[in-house]
């Protein structure tokens, strides 16, 4: 749950409704109550439609920072034996890259205006609190998209962004052309090549794609005609989560070997605070009440720096044509 901001907002409310000259004291005190009386509601919805807490480890912490540092590293080195008083020592800094992330602000408002907050007063009508969910559910698509695509021009990356920082995996050919036997080998091509990437350190336990892709391997049989391509990956992969995902397809991507129009992405990766974090400093935070002329709002903000990917070799993506 999202944690509220400190301040009385009801009591915030009353003061700005009042000092507008618009409401008596009574009015004001009545429209405060309703203005704010959907506020922990607003805080505790959860959005399980929006993927992108399940595909990363999201870290908030808090307001104020101004930009966000850590450590990326291609692969990490190995130890090696030494000779007595030898200085030869594997040096594992020079495996890694400090990045730093600055931190953006997001915002949308709502609120009313003075006509219809004395049109809610005289019929007694309470204040719908649609306007306030849909200013969270606004920043919670905001927060989903920009996991996926990021904004470049904002320096802000995603999951999309640093495809071509990927280990790639060459499928020929749609998925969909291929026989179920050649399927289940083309997505254990894309899954293994996170172990084989990371020399061993890590194993793929996120496996997403295209919803098109996902209804494919659903409802295709294996040449014994009984058990899907999905419930067979299953088996030999028990460890990994098959989610599917539109952001995925079609998509235009630049991978390791160039930029790809039109294409399913699939992607595999191991989902782990050591591999990914998406840095999102404040999720949603809403403001106390502001008179601007004859209207009411509240706005809300957020801050992001994206998604922060310690090491890239534990990601690898294939291209896929379309069916």
């Amino acid at each position: 749950m999202l944690e509220q901001q400190k301040f009385d907002s009801e009591k915030h409310s009353y003061n700005v409704l009042r000092s507008s000259g618009y409401f008596d004291s009574n009015e004001s005190l009545i429209l405060a109550e309703k203005a704010t009386a959907f506020e922990a509601e607003v805080y505790e919805v959860e959005y399980e439609d929006y993927m992108y807490s399940q595909l990363a480890p999201v870290v908030s912490d808090g307001e104020g920072l101004q930009s966000v540092g850590y450590y990326q590293r291609d692969k990490s080195g190995k130890a090696k034996l030494i000779a007595s008083g030898s200085d030869d020592i594997p040096n594992l800094n020079a495996k890694q890259t400090k990045v730093t992330l600055p931190v953006q602000h997001f915002a949308a408002q709502y609120g009313w205006d003075h006509f219809q907050l004395k049109e809610f007063q005289r019929m007694g009508m309470p204040l719908e609190s649609d306007l306030a969910m849909d200013a969270r559910d606004a920043s919670e698509l905001f927060l989903d998209d920009t996991f996926f695509d990021g904004v470049p021009a904002a320096n802000i990356p995603g999951y999309l962004t640093n495809a071509a920082l990927y280990a790639e995996t060459v499928v020929t050919g749609s998925i969909e052309s291929k026989t179920p036997d050649n399927v289940v080998i083309e997505f254990s091509k894309i899954i293994k090549a996170v172990y084989e990437n990371t020399l061993r350190r890590h194993r793929a336990n996120v496996c997403i794609m295209p919803v098109a892709l996902m209804t494919h391997i659903q409802t295709r049989r294996m040449t014994d005609g009984v058990t899907t391509i999905l419930n067979y990956l299953k088996s030999v992969f028990p460890d990994v989560s098959f989610m599917e995902n539109d952001k995925l397809a079609p998509a235009s991507v630049t991978t390791a070997s160039g930029a790809k129009a039109d294409k399913n992405v699939i992607l595999a990766y191991k989902l782990d605070p050591r591999v990914l974090k998406y840095k999102v400093p404040v999720l949603f935070l809403q403001h106390p009440m502001q008179q601007m002329g004859l209207n009411f709002n509240r706005i809300v903000t957020g801050d992001i720096a994206g998604l922060e990917i310690k090491n890239f070799a534990a990601f690898s993506i294939a291209a896929v044509d379309k069916a």
